[in-house]
């Protein structure tokens, strides 16, 4: 298996667990799921990514049992004084400046060598407010929404590209992402903190659509649960498995399935999945990956990942 990694926005101390849910029927109307301490070895390797000021931290662990364990550093880079976003490919982890090019590759075996790759961007072109792996496509944007893609040429030189993108549904947008997920092989969605609304972008037809809560489609549900959650619906890195959006939230997970009708596209109301009551776990200190399904019951295993 592939390792597995996060990302936070600070180095501190930091608890993982490894917990599992039942898969969810289709449009669920349980709004409540507990989760459940894994009894299943997880056999990936965990990485926890985190920006501290001026450095990268870098956590690894092989193993998670049942007795929590704060996690140490095997490995930290100094990067700058500004945002680095940060995803995996193979056996690597890329770290992407917000302003500047180039690209950092950082070797996950026992060497852990880091390289600096030439990477270019357009001159004086805006900070990247996300940096996110979709399919075999490696995507940026900035906060007014323009898309670009890293390009490789025959030559060997890599340089970011800007997609003409079909806008006409959020003309003159900006976004204060709050969360993000990559959904399928092409397309991504992103949450925006200011206006709780979600955004999807697909590669295929270069065209961003609003995602509308499930409710607005459903008219016989109360007015009331079409207004979107005070924090947004997406925190940080989100995990897409089997048709639901998962991500984290004060006390616990949250999942939204993703829906389909009359071409636009739907999120469900949240069904809440806390944690154990003696964790008090803030959702923007967490985060989560998915660890795989357990063999025997079919329930999805995630990493989830709180500070102390």
């Amino acid at each position: 298996m592939p390792p597995s990694r996060f990302q936070c926005r600070k180095n501190s101390g930091f608890f993982a667990h490894v917990c599992s849910i039942q898969p969810v029927e289709p449009s669920s109307t349980s709004p409540v799921v507990p989760l459940k301490p894994s009894i299943t070895t997880s056999k990936k390797d965990l990485f926890i990514i985190c920006q501290d000021g001026s450095r990268s931290v870098i956590f690894q662990t092989s193993a998670i049992d049942e007795d929590v364990k704060p996690l140490e550093p095997c490995y930290v880079a100094d990067v700058g004084d500004h945002d680095w976003h940060f995803f995996q490919s193979g056996s690597k982890i890329h770290a992407v400046s917000s302003i500047r090019g180039g690209m950092l590759e950082i070797s996950l075996n026992k060497a852990q060598q880091t390289t600096e790759r030439p990477v270019r961007r357009p001159t004086a072109g805006p900070p990247f407010v996300m940096v996110i792996r979709v399919g075999q496509e490696t995507i940026a944007l900035t906060e007014t929404l323009q898309v670009y893609h890293q390009t490789q040429f025959n030559y060997g030189s890599t340089t970011w590209l800007r997609y003409t993108t079909d806008d006409s549904d959020v003309v003159d947008r900006r976004v204060d992402i709050s969360g993000y997920v990559a959904v399928d092989d092409h397309s991504f969605i992103v949450c925006d903190a200011v206006t709780c609304s979600c955004l999807l972008f697909d590669l295929g037809t270069k065209r961003w659509r609003v995602v509308m809560p499930w409710a607005a489609f459903k008219q016989d549900l109360p007015p009331t649960m079409i207004i979107p959650p005070k924090n947004g619906y997406l925190n940080g890195t989100c995990v897409f498995v089997d048709g639901f959006i998962y991500t984290c939230i004060n006390g616990g997970l949250a999942s939204h399935e993703l829906l389909g009708q009359d071409h636009s596209v739907y999120l469900s109301k949240p069904i809440l999945l806390p944690l154990s009551r003696r964790l008090h776990c803030v959702g923007e200190d967490m985060c989560l990956d998915y660890a795989g399904k357990d063999v025997d019951s079919g329930a999805n295993l995630f990493y989830v990942v709180h500070g102390e």
